[in-house]
């Protein structure tokens, strides 16, 4: 039997803590995403983060060379994706969402 977390897409979020940093963010933001590639061990996946900024210029998939193993504890406030489809319909929300804002920090906050 198949992984069922084996070559979802997946969208992690920030902390609310660490997302407390910015001045009224208009949606969860994002801190990573990827794709799960492989089950590497028992409550372990390898997997791979995607570039971001090539995807939301391009459109397409670019994968960075980042590829870590995670926990599945680790994976709580992750949004996982059957398909690249979905992915990319919830970040293109997201990419709307925040194309306007200014990513300011709030006073006193190191960058």
């Amino acid at each position: 039997m198949a992984d069922p977390l084996t070559g979802k897409f997946f969208i992690a979020y920030m902390s609310p803590k660490k997302q407390e940093q910015y001045l009224d963010p208009p949606t969860r933001l994002i801190q990573f995403m990827g794709q799960v590639r492989s089950r590497v061990r028992d409550g372990a996946y390898l997997v791979k983060t995607l570039d971001g900024a090539l995807y939301m210029l391009s459109g397409f998939v670019a994968f960075s060379n980042d590829q870590n193993v995670v926990r599945v504890e680790q994976m709580d406030d992750w949004s996982f994706f059957d398909s690249r489809e979905a992915f990319d319909a919830t970040y293109n929300a997201y990419a709307r969402k925040v194309s306007t804002y200014g990513w300011s920090k709030k006073s006193g906050e190191a960058s």
